[in-house]
């Protein structure tokens, strides 16, 4: 399946000869930083501080007057061996600056503007913890609000309107290993949503049990607890009843009903090949 992921990063990379193996402690209490160089006492910013889930949020870093970045590798690498950005209430962190050294190769790397998708509602902090010598030296944090406005997740169902040719990806800077996609789809004259999580280990049918409980798991985060289970006797004959489009590959594995959606994880196999995703269509 073709994704089109949806994410922003600038990279920025020079020459330096200098090697740090970061070890990363857990995040400390951010309000007491201590680096002697005012210069890159860097700002976390963000275009926006608040938005739906799966809205992509922009990050960048700002030490000129709050307008701008001025960066000296050969400074920055004498003050950081590394810096990260990070979220406490999910898992992962993500390298913004490091020095890095291979065969005949050694180089620093500093990413001045990323991006980043959150898939839950809640106010999160993020932070910026800047290392030396495998201490926090410096810090900043900036919290962002996430919230749930849409008919279903990413979309108000009046948005959809068009098939999509492929799915879009949605930035998960501190976990790629959990990041969602989702495919627009028109049946008729019924708009739907298909959405998955992105595929990373080969062995596909081991893949399509690990993304039916990470998606039972994340769906019911959301919406709460399925009102038709995997237990339900009656899960076939209701996921005939109320949904307008039926895979017939596809067998349902819970369904859940909001005010304005109906929702279903289905499991497809095609040949012994398994595949796991979720539905949802306007109620």
């Amino acid at each position: 399946m073709k994704t089109l992921f949806t994410f922003l990063l600038v990279i920025l990379f020079t020459s330096c000869s200098h090697d740090a193996n970061e070890i990363v402690p857990d995040i400390p209490d951010p309000g007491q930083p201590e680096t002697s160089s005012d210069s890159y006492k860097f700002k976390l910013t963000a275009t926006e501080n608040r938005g739906n889930i799966f809205h992509l949020f922009e990050f960048f870093l700002l030490n000129k007057d709050e307008k701008g970045l001025d960066v000296s590798f050969s400074e920055l690498k004498q003050i950081y061996d590394s810096i990260t950005w990070s979220s406490p209430a999910q898992k992962g962190r993500m390298k913004v600056f490091s020095i890095e050294t291979g065969n005949s190769y050694s180089g620093c790397k500093l990413v001045s503007l990323w991006s980043q998708t959150f898939y839950l509602p809640g106010e999160y902090e993020t932070y910026l913890l800047c290392y030396k010598d495998n201490q926090v030296v410096y810090s900043d944090t900036l919290k962002v609000e996430v919230v749930d406005e849409k008919d279903f997740l990413m979309y108000n169902w009046d948005e959809v309107k068009v098939s999509d040719k492929t799915s879009i990806g949605f930035n998960n800077a501190l976990n790629d290993t959990r990041t969602l996609s989702a495919l627009r789809l028109m049946h008729g004259d019924t708009p739907s949503i298909q959405l998955y999580l992105q595929q990373t280990i080969d062995d596909d049918n081991e893949f399509a049990e690990l993304s039916h409980q990470f998606l039972y798991d994340y769906i019911s985060s959301i919406y709460q607890q399925p009102v038709y289970d995997r237990e339900a006797d009656n899960l076939m004959e209701k996921y005939q009843e109320l949904f307008s489009y039926k895979d017939i590959n596809s067998v349902p594995q819970a369904i859940w009903l909001t005010p304005k959606s109906k929702i279903v994880l289905l499991m497809r196999d095609r040949d012994g090949l398994k595949q796991t995703y979720v539905y949802a269509e306007p109620q």
